[in-house]
Protein backbone atom coordinates (compact mmCIF):
# COMPACT_ATOMS: atom_id res chain seq x y z
CA UNK A 1 0.00 0.00 0.00
CA UNK A 2 1.39 3.29 -0.87
CA UNK A 3 1.54 6.16 2.00
CA UNK A 4 -0.23 8.66 0.37
CA UNK A 5 -3.37 6.41 -0.22
CA UNK A 6 -3.41 5.91 3.63
CA UNK A 7 -2.87 9.76 4.19
CA UNK A 8 -5.84 10.57 1.71
CA UNK A 9 -8.14 8.13 3.56
CA UNK A 10 -7.17 9.36 6.93
CA UNK A 11 -7.83 13.00 5.60
CA UNK A 12 -11.00 12.16 4.35
CA UNK A 13 -12.11 10.51 7.51
CA UNK A 14 -10.77 13.38 9.71
CA UNK A 15 -8.09 11.29 10.90
CA UNK A 16 -5.50 13.68 12.83
CA UNK A 17 -1.83 12.77 11.91
CA UNK A 18 1.92 14.01 11.28
CA UNK A 19 4.86 12.40 9.26
CA UNK A 20 7.03 11.99 11.56
CA UNK A 21 10.75 10.97 9.78
CA UNK A 22 9.78 6.81 9.03
CA UNK A 23 6.89 6.91 10.41
CA UNK A 24 3.34 7.98 10.69
CA UNK A 25 2.29 9.96 14.13
CA UNK A 26 -1.33 9.48 14.70
CA UNK A 27 -3.09 11.64 17.06
CA UNK A 28 -5.76 9.64 18.97
CA UNK A 29 -5.15 6.26 20.53
CA UNK A 30 -7.97 4.11 20.78
CA UNK A 31 -7.35 2.14 23.57
CA UNK A 32 -6.02 4.83 26.04
CA UNK A 33 -7.93 7.66 25.00
CA UNK A 34 -4.88 10.12 25.12
CA UNK A 35 -4.52 12.43 21.86
CA UNK A 36 -0.98 13.67 21.82
CA UNK A 37 0.34 11.83 18.47
CA UNK A 38 1.91 8.57 20.89
CA UNK A 39 0.38 6.36 18.14
CA UNK A 40 2.86 5.83 15.39
CA UNK A 41 3.26 3.31 12.60
CA UNK A 42 6.41 2.50 10.86
CA UNK A 43 6.32 2.80 7.01
CA UNK A 44 6.92 0.25 5.01
CA UNK A 45 5.25 0.66 1.47
CA UNK A 46 7.25 -2.61 0.65
CA UNK A 47 4.57 -4.08 3.26
CA UNK A 48 0.42 -4.02 2.33
CA UNK A 49 0.29 -3.14 6.02
CA UNK A 50 2.02 -0.59 7.93
CA UNK A 51 2.76 -1.56 11.59
CA UNK A 52 3.13 0.42 14.98
CA UNK A 53 1.88 1.26 18.64
CA UNK A 54 1.42 3.44 21.12
CA UNK A 55 4.25 5.04 22.96
CA UNK A 56 1.48 7.09 25.63
CA UNK A 57 3.10 5.68 29.11
CA UNK A 58 2.41 2.37 29.71
CA UNK A 59 -0.51 1.90 26.86
CA UNK A 60 1.66 0.33 24.16
CA UNK A 61 -1.62 -1.40 22.01
CA UNK A 62 -0.60 -2.73 18.87
CA UNK A 63 -2.02 -1.84 16.01
CA UNK A 64 -1.69 -2.18 12.03
CA UNK A 65 -2.91 0.13 9.47
CA UNK A 66 -5.98 -1.85 9.14
CA UNK A 67 -6.64 -2.39 12.97
CA UNK A 68 -6.37 0.96 13.80
CA UNK A 69 -8.57 2.01 11.16
CA UNK A 70 -11.19 -0.72 12.56
CA UNK A 71 -11.00 1.05 15.91
CA UNK A 72 -11.57 4.31 14.92
CA UNK A 73 -14.72 3.00 13.33
CA UNK A 74 -14.29 2.40 9.79
CA UNK A 75 -15.99 -0.61 8.58
CA UNK A 76 -13.86 -3.46 8.65
CA UNK A 77 -14.30 -3.89 4.66
CA UNK A 78 -13.24 -0.02 3.69
CA UNK A 79 -10.16 -0.84 5.91
CA UNK A 80 -9.44 -4.45 3.94
CA UNK A 81 -10.41 -2.68 0.99
CA UNK A 82 -8.07 0.08 1.37
CA UNK A 83 -5.27 -2.38 2.04
CA UNK A 84 -6.53 -4.21 -1.45
CA UNK A 85 -7.98 -7.15 1.11
CA UNK A 86 -11.41 -8.86 0.26
CA UNK A 87 -12.25 -9.65 4.26
CA UNK A 88 -14.68 -12.01 3.82
CA UNK A 89 -12.52 -14.06 2.01
CA UNK A 90 -10.22 -14.07 5.03
CA UNK A 91 -12.76 -14.57 7.32
CA UNK A 92 -13.73 -17.81 5.30
CA UNK A 93 -10.78 -18.73 4.79
CA UNK A 94 -10.17 -18.70 8.77
CA UNK A 95 -13.45 -20.55 9.83
CA UNK A 96 -13.15 -23.11 7.26
CA UNK A 97 -9.65 -24.50 6.90
CA UNK A 98 -8.80 -27.51 6.06
CA UNK A 99 -11.50 -30.59 7.11
CA UNK A 100 -11.07 -33.95 8.38
CA UNK A 101 -12.97 -36.53 7.60
CA UNK A 102 -12.23 -38.26 11.49
CA UNK A 103 -13.90 -34.75 12.96
CA UNK A 104 -16.87 -35.34 11.20
CA UNK A 105 -17.54 -38.79 12.62
CA UNK A 106 -19.92 -38.72 15.69
CA UNK A 107 -19.54 -42.16 16.38
CA UNK A 108 -15.94 -41.54 16.95
CA UNK A 109 -16.74 -39.26 19.45
CA UNK A 110 -19.34 -41.77 21.22
CA UNK A 111 -16.54 -44.43 21.18
CA UNK A 112 -14.62 -42.00 23.00
CA UNK A 113 -16.56 -41.07 25.93
CA UNK A 114 -16.76 -45.11 26.97
CA UNK A 115 -13.87 -44.83 28.10
CA UNK A 116 -13.73 -42.01 30.08
CA UNK A 117 -12.92 -42.52 33.62
CA UNK A 118 -14.02 -39.67 36.12
CA UNK A 119 -11.98 -39.38 39.23
CA UNK A 120 -12.61 -37.30 42.38
CA UNK A 121 -10.36 -34.63 43.53
CA UNK A 122 -8.91 -35.19 46.86
CA UNK A 123 -9.00 -31.62 47.99
CA UNK A 124 -8.34 -32.26 51.89
CA UNK A 125 -4.59 -31.06 51.54
CA UNK A 126 -5.98 -27.64 49.89
CA UNK A 127 -5.32 -25.06 52.47
CA UNK A 128 -7.99 -22.54 53.20
CA UNK A 129 -7.64 -19.16 51.50
CA UNK A 130 -8.52 -17.57 54.89
CA UNK A 131 -5.45 -19.51 56.93
CA UNK A 132 -3.29 -18.06 54.55
CA UNK A 133 -4.16 -14.17 52.86
CA UNK A 134 -0.69 -13.48 52.04
CA UNK A 135 0.14 -15.71 49.63
CA UNK A 136 0.08 -14.64 45.91
CA UNK A 137 -2.74 -17.16 45.06
CA UNK A 138 -4.74 -16.42 48.25
CA UNK A 139 -4.39 -12.45 47.12
CA UNK A 140 -5.29 -13.06 43.56
CA UNK A 141 -8.45 -15.07 44.85
CA UNK A 142 -9.19 -12.11 46.67
CA UNK A 143 -8.43 -9.94 44.07
CA UNK A 144 -10.95 -11.61 41.87
CA UNK A 145 -14.09 -11.64 44.35
CA UNK A 146 -13.17 -14.34 47.13
CA UNK A 147 -15.37 -14.03 50.44
CA UNK A 148 -15.10 -15.72 53.77
CA UNK A 149 -18.93 -16.78 53.12
CA UNK A 150 -17.28 -19.23 49.97
CA UNK A 151 -15.18 -20.99 52.89
CA UNK A 152 -18.11 -23.26 53.84
CA UNK A 153 -20.05 -23.46 49.99
CA UNK A 154 -17.93 -26.18 49.03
Amino acid sequence: MKLEEYQSFLDDRGIAYKKSGRSLALRYCPACGEDDYKVLLKIDESSDVFLGKCFHGKCGQTYSSITYLEKNDVPRNEAFALHGRDSNTIIRHIMIGPRSDAMLNVSDYQDAQEGLVIKDTDISEFLNIGLWKEHPVAQYAIKRGWVEEFESGF
